[in-house]
């Protein structure tokens, strides 16, 4: 067994040997993410935060219904986001059209979407808690990302 140990002068002396190695692979990272900068497109991503209140409903009042959880409800409003009927809607106004099928526009629209929730923002007392999520839309011309974000969100509210 070889119980040798190895100083910092021996570390320098690899480093020096083996110095041309060290700067061609860091000059070689550099050029890659050079060039990976410059020709890969610009990806703009815009978003909006939606707060939702828990309901004010007893529990009492509601027997025999299933009651949701926050990861549930969010969950649902997910869903209702990416339904058809919204994506559609914020198609039409905002011009995304121009004569393609209206199912590809909204498929389009929901692959550059995303709907994340966040942590709650507030809790009121035991049950009440005010959850969140955050819409955002990816695009390659920032002033359409912005936009279409804005839409989508206030398609959603209304």
């Amino acid at each position: 067994m070889n119980d040798r140990s190895v100083h910092l002068f021996e570390y320098l002396a690899i480093l020096r040997r083996r110095k041309a190695w060290f700067i061609g692979g860091f000059l070689a990272c550099v050029a890659v993410g050079a060039a990976l900068a410059l020709l890969l497109p610009a990806t703009y991503r815009s978003a909006a935060t939606i707060a939702v209140q828990a309901p004010a409903v007893s529990i009492d009042l509601v027997q025999g219904r299933a009651v949701l959880n926050r990861e549930e409800r969010l969950l649902a409003l997910s869903q209702q986001l990416r339904s058809q009927t919204v994506l559609a809607r914020v198609a039409r106004e905002e011009g995304l059209l121009a004569a393609r099928p209206i199912e590809r526009v909204t498929a389009e629209i929901n692959q550059r979407m995303k709907v994340d929730p966040t942590k709650p923002i507030a809790r009121d007392g035991d049950r009440q808690e005010l959850s969140a999520f955050e819409i955002s839309y990816s695009d390659g011309n920032a002033d359409r990302a912005r936009r279409i974000a804005d839409r989508i969100a206030n398609v959603f509210v209304d």
